[in-house]
């Protein structure tokens, strides 16, 4: 990975927790493959402009560009359940605001 690695390496884990394959998680964002491509391997950095459309399919976009996230964990999450409690500071990788407290 390139300069915008970790920012690729949670589009990509955002594609796979939806489990869509790159051409259809392109195809959602309405631009090519390619594009996606240098997204997730940290050769471009997403602007405003993809920003805009991630957030028009449920991305976290904050999560995203920064590894934080302002939002709990839900079902969607990679690693959640529901008989866990949350404080702030967990998400998938340890890049979020919010910590597991009681494992399953």
């Amino acid at each position: 990975m390139a300069k915008y690695g970790e920012i690729g390496q949670r589009l990509r884990e955002f594609g796979e927790s939806k489990h869509w394959s790159r051409t259809e998680f392109a195809d959602r964002l309405g631009i090519s493959y390619q594009a996606l491509t240098n997204y997730i391997t940290g050769l471009a950095r997403p602007g405003n402009k993809l920003q805009q459309r991630l957030r028009t399919i449920d991305c976290d976009v904050e999560w995203i560009m920064t590894g934080r996230s302002a939002t709990l964990p839900t079902e969607t999450t990679p690693g959640y359940c529901p008989n866990m409690r949350w404080v702030f500071d967990y998400c998938p990788n340890s890049t979020c605001l919010f910590t597991k407290i009681n494992a399953c």
